[in-house]
């Protein structure tokens, strides 16, 4: 079924929408983290946060680093593609990019793919959280979509363990992690 693009954008802007509600519904509910947690869209006030207090400070892992805004309008410009900030109250937390992949010929999409995530650079309240927190948010968006599998684009070596844990299977190509996936 052919749409104007605009109504494109925005079918799927409700659907993220969607998403960040029930997955911060059901992170309250759970208990499972004991800081505040607020999950938004990437926009303007998550990037002035990132300019003001990431921007320039290496990441202790040595890994990451992104210049997200480059990242979030050079390579992610499809309207299913989400742009996720993690607050916990006005602190910037975590950010994670990805999409879902394309429609099959039977009308179904197959995996969410996270292609980049990345925790703030410095001590916030939600450290160790924001894969969980993001994981959370591309399983409920890609439930919505109707796919059955989520992909972690990439994956440092040394976040792996942590990923088995959450029921990821490795998948390397010339002994390096390609990728994690799991159904959902």
């Amino acid at each position: 079924m052919f749409r104007p693009f605009f109504q494109t954008v925005r079918h799927f802007r409700e659907l993220q929408e969607g998403a960040l509600a029930i997955t911060t519904a059901a992170i309250a509910r759970t208990g499972a983290i004991a800081a505040p947690v607020e999950l938004s869209f990437y926009d303007r006030a998550a990037e002035s946060a990132w300019r003001l207090t990431w921007q320039g400070v290496e990441h202790p892992s040595g890994s990451g680093g992104w210049h997200w805004p480059d990242l979030v309008t050079n390579r992610w410009r499809r309207p299913e593609a989400f742009r996720l900030a993690i607050w916990s109250g006005s602190t910037l937390c975590g950010l994670a990019i990805g999409h879902p992949s394309r429609t099959r010929p039977v009308g179904r999409r197959h995996t969410i793919s996270v292609n980049f995530m990345e925790g703030a650079p410095f001590p916030h309240p939600l450290r160790g959280s924001i894969a969980l927190l993001t994981v959370t948010f591309a399983i409920t968006y890609g439930r919505l979509l109707g796919t059955s599998r989520i992909r972690l684009v990439e994956p440092l070596p040394g976040v792996i363990e942590t990923y088995r844990t959450m029921g990821f299977e490795v998948v390397y190509k010339g002994g390096r992690p390609l990728y994690c996936e799991r159904r959902i």
